[in-house]
């Protein structure tokens, strides 16, 4: 399957600990929220949250994958 969004820019309506929109289209699957190194995107708790990519070009989307971060059982990892 063709990866339209890969790399493109990423916008999210605010950063929660430096986890920036770019980490939801950079390839790598990894959805931890690290303290130090996030590995996924993440927005503020807000009421609206929303991520945006750019695609350059008109695209015909026949699917969109999302992810939810890993949660372990103490919180989130």
């Amino acid at each position: 399957m063709y990866n339209a969004a890969l790399h493109k820019a990423a916008l999210l309506s605010s950063v929660h600990r430096n986890a920036t929109a770019g980490l939801a289209n950079d390839g790598d699957l990894s959805s931890r929220l690290w303290r130090k190194v996030p590995q996924c995107a993440h927005s503020e708790k807000e009421t609206n949250p929303w991520w945006a990519v750019d695609l350059l070009v008109q695209t015909k989307v026949y699917s969109v994958v999302l992810t939810n971060r890993e949660v372990h059982r103490y919180g989130i990892i």
